[in-house]
C-alpha cells in the first residue's frame, strides 16, 4: 500500500504516439533576416554606441532619452534601416499547396517586416502545407520556428531548421531544396505547472503574454512603450522623456540581453506553451550556379504529423486498483486469522471438556 501511494506522488509518465491531419495544425513560421551586421561606426555618429542604447533611446554622454539621433532629425524606422542596411525590396515569397490549387499554379505569399534586436529588420510569413519558394540576391539567413514560440524580440531556432541562401563570395548563388518533417509534442498533464495551454490566436498567446510582463516594465521606466514596438501608447519621438537612475541601470542589463537574442527577465513569468513543434529539414537538393536570385524551397509532403502525448503512467485508477487490492488482501488474511482462533478455541474446549 505505501509503495503504491509513493509510486503515485512520484507522477510518472509515458508518451503515447498518434497522428494528426496537417490541415488540423499551424504551420512553422519562416522568418529572412539578411546577413546585415549591426553598424556601430555609424550608430555612434547619431549617438547611439551599442544595440541596446539604440533599443532603449539612451544617448551617449547624455541624460536625454530619444529614439530621433543625436541631431533630432531620424525616426526609428530610419535608423534601423540605416544601421542594419537591411533590403528585402526584390524578397520573393510564393507557394503551392497541391490540395487547393486546380492547377499546378504558385500563388504569390504575403510576408510582414518584425524587429528582432540581434537580427534587424527582418521578413515573416507561414510556411505552406504543400510548398514553399523564397527568393532574394542578397546572403539572407532563413530561421524556421514553431508558431507558438513565435517572439518579437528575440529569435530562438535551437533544434528548428535554420540556414543561410544567397550570393556567394564567388558571385554564385545557392538554391536549396528541403523537405520537412514536422511533429508535435504535448505536455498537457503539467498544465498550469510546467508549461500552458496558449489558445492558436487572440490575446492568450505566449507573444502576448511576454507582452504584456514587458508592457509593464516599459511603462515603469518610460511611461509610454518606444516607438520600436508595434503597440498602441508609443512614445512621441519628438519629446524628450525623462528616467530614473535606478531605471537607466535596469535598462541597461534587460537590453544587453535582448541585443544577444535572449528574453527580459520579466518576460521569465510566461511558462512556456503545453504543446510544442519539432521541426526538421532534410536537404533534397543544392545547386550552384549564376542566375539573378538565390532560393530556398520547402516541400511538405507528408499530409500527417507524428503526436507525442504525455500521460500518467500511474494514475488515479491505477492507485484505487492496487488500493482495492491491497485491501481485500489484508480483509481476507484478517477473515482467515479469525477463523483459525475461533477454531482453535472450539478445539481447545472440546477436549477440555468432553473427553
Amino acid at each position: 500500500m505505501e509503495h503504491s501511494i509513493s509510486k503515485y506522488v512520484e507522477y510518472p509518465v509515458v508518451s503515447l504516439s498518434s497522428t494528426k491531419s496537417i490541415n488540423d495544425i499551424q504551420m512553422p513560421i519562416i522568418n529572412v533576416c539578411q546577413d546585415a551586421p549591426f553598424d556601430y561606426k555609424t550608430s555612434f555618429q547619431y549617438g547611439y554606441k551599442w544595440i541596446e542604447d539604440l533599443m532603449s533611446g539612451q544617448l551617449t554622454g547624455t541624460d536625454k532619452i530619444t529614439w530621433r539621433g543625436k541631431y533630432n532629425n531620424m525616426t526609428i524606422s530610419n535608423l534601423l534601416h540605416l544601421l542594419y542596411k537591411g533590403n528585402y525590396s526584390n524578397l520573393n515569397v510564393q507557394t503551392y499547396d497541391p490540395e487547393i490549387s486546380t492547377s499546378y499554379k504558385w500563388e504569390n505569399a504575403h510576408s510582414e517586416e518584425f524587429l528582432l534586436a540581434s537580427y534587424g529588420n527582418c521578413r515573416r510569413t507561414n510556411i505552406s502545407k504543400g510548398s514553399t519558394y523564397i527568393s532574394i540576391d542578397r546572403k539572407s539567413l532563413f530561421i524556421i520556428v514553431d508558431p507558438k514560440l513565435k517572439n518579437d524580440f528575440r529569435m530562438d531556432h535551437i533544434g528548428n531548421g535554420y540556414g543561410e541562401f544567397g550570393p556567394t563570395t564567388e558571385g554564385n548563388y545557392d538554391y536549396f531544396s528541403y523537405y520537412m518533417e514536422i511533429s508535435l509534442h504535448d505536455s498537457r498533464i503539467f498544465a498550469g505547472k510546467l508549461c500552458k495551454d496558449y489558445d492558436d490566436n487572440g490575446n492568450n498567446t505566449l507573444l502576448m503574454c511576454a507582452w504584456n510582463a514587458l508592457e509593464k516594465k516599459l511603462l515603469e521606466w518610460y511611461g509610454c512603450i518606444p516607438p520600436w514596438a508595434q503597440y498602441s501608447n508609443q512614445c512621441e519621438e519628438n519629446k524628450t522623456i525623462q528616467v530614473t537612475e535606478q531605471s537607466r541601470k535596469e535598462m541597461t542589463e534587460e537590453f544587453n540581453r535582448l541585443a544577444v537574442g535572449q528574453d527580459f527577465k520579466v518576460q521569465k513569468s510566461c511558462l512556456p506553451p503545453c504543446e510544442t513543434m519539432s521541426i526538421k529539414l532534410k536537404q533534397l537538393k543544392h545547386i550552384t550556379n549564376n542566375p539573378d536570385a538565390a532560393g530556398v524551397r520547402i516541400d511538405v509532403t507528408k499530409k500527417t504529423v507524428d503526436v507525442y502525448t504525455l500521460v500518467r503512467a500511474y494514475d488515479e485508477f491505477n492507485l484505487v486498483v492496487d488500493l482495492g487490492s491491497a485491501l481485500g488482501l489484508w480483509f481476507g488474511l484478517s477473515a482467515i486469522s479469525i477463523y483459525d482462533i475461533i477454531a482453535e478455541v472450539f478445539v481447545t474446549i472440546k477436549n477440555k471438556y468432553y473427553h
